[in-house]
């Protein structure tokens, strides 16, 4: 997919979610909504480069990662949104952000 359809579906997903969390749940600093905008951009950004390998990985040990990741990332999530709403979707989309980025990097050096 181009990089300019790529960005402009980030950009408007991101949006719709930034502008619905900040409509709900207004209790947060300023700077914690224009971060969700950013990290949900880029991911999904990034995901979109190619969405079939980083939903289906190949290798064993990068499975087991995933699972750590996984489990790490739901328990700092639940822990963030017992702070704050917004800070647990921040918190989530920086995880997915970390996991899309580090897939994709394990790609580039494959081959």
């Amino acid at each position: 997919m181009h990089g300019v359809f790529r960005y402009s579906i980030g950009l408007t997903l991101s949006f719709l979610l930034t502008v619905t969390i900040y409509h709900y749940f207004d209790d947060a600093y300023l700077m914690v909504y224009f971060s969700i905008f950013l990290v949900y951009t880029f991911s999904i950004a990034l995901v979109l480069v190619d969405p079939r390998y980083v939903a289906n990985p190949s290798d064993r040990k990068h499975r087991r990662l995933g699972g750590i990741g996984g489990g790490v990332g739901a328990f700092t999530f639940s822990s963030l949104l017992q702070v704050s709403i917004p800070l647990g979707v921040l918190g989530w989309g920086m995880l997915v952000f970390g996991i899309v980025y580090g897939v994709l990097s394990a790609r580039g050096d494959e081959g």
